[in-house]
């Protein structure tokens, strides 16, 4: 059968079709046009395989909504050689947190965390349950501490664990934030937060810098002393980008040995 339309139908208006239909893996080709010639399509013929992985994703896209046991149903019409496709999500009953706790083992990444109380908002008891939220907040929290001196910090070290039961739609949410560990066999520590020591510029072919010291400085979003920031990192980034004189920029920090020390090149 060759596809000559596909569409998304959602029992439930939180759920936007717009976005579900970027996991649509086939459609139908649109008409092209000749001058001389009448306006024809290049017929697409249907694949049951890419509509049910389509089904699949639009499945998971729901469920990490918070419809946890959402569906997603495969109609078809079929008008002699042609068929008409339409994905019909069942969304049924959405899941809301019940209960939070988190267990931190660095106290220091603790307090800073009770200091910005609103990062975990999404997060409370009677708030709607996503997976969505459980990622938003992982990046808050990382995004919180790399810009806080954390240098070391990443994703990895926040783990989340969900409970639900069959008979409610209660979801008891477990937080863990872990310590530091250099390598697989190395002891666990706590977290450093690292500084800035020295900054130096140069040209990628040691050649001399042809920009004033002051113009170099006023482009840079940390100076000596400061702490480690990811967000000050990035912004820096973007103010050499625009400058005429500098083509591309490279930005290295390396670690001062048994320290919480980092020189900036």
């Amino acid at each position: 059968y060759s596809l000559e339309s596909v569409s998304i139908d959602a029992d439930n208006q939180e759920i936007s079709t717009a976005m579900l239909s970027s996991y649509i893996r086939q459609r139908p080709n649109t008409k092209w046009f000749s001058l001389f010639k009448k306006p024809r399509t290049k017929p697409v013929i249907y694949d049951s395989i890419l509509a049910l992985r389509s089904s699949q994703d639009m499945a998971t896209a729901v469920q990490n909504m918070g419809f946890l046991h959402s569906n997603v149903i495969i109609e078809n019409q079929i008008n002699g050689k042609k068929i008409n496709s339409k994905y019909k999500v069942i969304s049924g009953t959405p899941y809301y947190t019940a209960d939070f706790k988190s267990t931190i083992y660095d106290e220091k990444v603790g307090d800073l965390l009770k200091r910005n109380k609103s990062i975990l908002s999404s997060l409370r008891p009677g708030r709607r349950f996503s997976i969505i939220s459980l990622n938003e907040t992982r990046k808050l929290i990382t995004s919180l501490l790399v810009d806080s001196g954390y240098y070391h910090f990443h994703k990895d070290f926040i783990e989340f664990s969900v409970d639900t039961a069959s008979t409610s739609t209660d979801v008891d949410i477990n937080m863990a934030i872990y310590k530091y560990k250099p390598s697989s066999d190395a002891q666990e520590q706590n977290h450093g937060k690292y500084y800035i020591r020295n900054i130096t510029y140069s040209n990628a072919d040691d050649a001399k810098v042809y920009l004033r010291r002051s113009v170099l400085e006023n482009n840079t979003e940390f100076k000596p002393g400061d702490l480690y920031s990811a967000n000050s990192l990035q912004n820096t980034y973007n103010k050499f980008a625009r400058l005429q004189a500098v083509r591309y920029t490279n930005i290295r920090f390396n670690e001062v040995p048994d320290t919480c020390l980092l020189d900036c090149n």
